[in-house]
């Protein structure tokens, strides 16, 4: 009888025990695209909308191939459209497609529409975010632009050119013609936040522009972008942004790989010389001079770079628009609210 009772004591125990570990993992999967068939109502396969094409259990592309979007229309069955979620998907550039592009890389898309997708007065427009990787540069880079019925803006007090963010990546993917080069693009957009990844680490994070509203009233679809390759993207997974979904531990309150490090640092460089001095006699001169160099970057995953947050300050560039199998591109100046 004594044993019975310590049997079920034990049990009870470990089954306490087991409980919060059942519970634990927050959030969940809300899709996984493995691209091994072409999923007719998941994405925009319309002729002259996309050149992307499911070959050997990936999406494959061209250099003539720019955009592939996941599904809006309503009439095709469920939309593939998010609001508030984490999403990351797997890319390989194989090689220069052979087209004289300007660059060579592959990037995501994510937009906060403010107006309902298609809306074709577009009344508030949208803040799309963009994240991606060039080959020619080994960058990563951040990019934020706004486009308001047709227009697009940028704060007068940001770069002329050139991305809100980008830094150099330590063991940098190539292009390789087998498909083993490998890396992950993927984004959080949540509470007022956007964070941007590339192989599970935060490279960066920024206020969103509309803070505790983006995300939260109008769906996006996942846009997946190519400029110049031959390539490959596999392995999409759309999720709730509680869940762990970059191995972070903590899905909401990771860090960033690179914040912290500061844009320069002061370095004393001195210098000797022989110089004559008013009696004819020759002298050693010691000049010292404080300059400032770009600072070493200490992010576990990348080299070279800053980053600067923004703060809560409107951050926003090049808005893209699509158009039937590129981009166009408009700037206008306004200042920060």
């Amino acid at each position: 009888m004594k044993k019975l009772i310590c049997v079920f004591v034990l049990c009870a125990l470990l089954s306490c025990m087991a409980l919060p570990i059942a519970v634990s993992a927050a959030g969940e999967i809300l899709w996984n695209e493995d691209f091994s068939t072409k999923a007719e109502n998941d994405w925009i396969w319309d002729e002259g909308t996309t050149l992307f094409f499911v070959e050997n259990g990936k999406l494959e592309g061209w250099d003539e191939a720019h955009v592939h979007q996941s599904n809006f229309l309503i009439d095709r069955g469920a939309p593939r459209v998010y609001k508030e979620c984490a999403w990351k998907v797997e890319c390989a550039g194989l090689e220069d497609g052979g087209r004289d592009a300007e660059e060579h890389g592959m990037s995501i898309w994510f937009a906060d529409y403010i107006s309902p997708y298609g809306d074709p007065e577009n009344k508030d427009g949208a803040i799309v975010y963009t994240c991606g990787y060039n080959f020619e540069k080994n960058q990563f880079s951040v990019s934020v632009s706004f486009d308001d019925a047709g227009e697009q803006f940028k704060p007068a007090n940001y770069p002329e050119e050139g991305p809100l963010f980008s830094v150099a990546v330590a063991n940098a993917p190539v292009m390789d013609p087998s498909g083993n080069s490998t890396f992950t693009l993927g984004m959080r957009i949540a509470n007022g936040k956007a964070a941007f990844y590339m192989n599970d680490q935060k490279m960066y994070e920024i206020d969103a522009y509309r803070g505790t509203k983006t995300a939260t009233e109008v769906g996006s679809p996942i846009l997946i972008w190519n400029q110049g390759l031959h390539c490959t993207f596999d392995n999409l997974l759309v999720t709730t942004p509680d869940y762990d979904l970059f191995n972070e531990g903590d899905a909401m309150n990771a860090p960033v790989a690179n914040e912290g490090a500061p844009a320069t640092e002061k370095v004393v460089e001195t210098e000797t010389r022989l110089v004559t001095d008013t009696d004819g006699n020759t002298v050693v001169e010691v000049v010292t001079n404080e300059v400032a160099r770009p600072a070493a970057n200490t992010g576990a995953a990348t080299t070279g770079g800053t980053a600067a947050r923004t703060g809560d300050s409107v951050v926003v560039v090049i808005a893209v628009m699509i158009v039937a199998l590129g981009s166009a591109i408009a700037v206008k100046k306004f200042s920060s609210k």
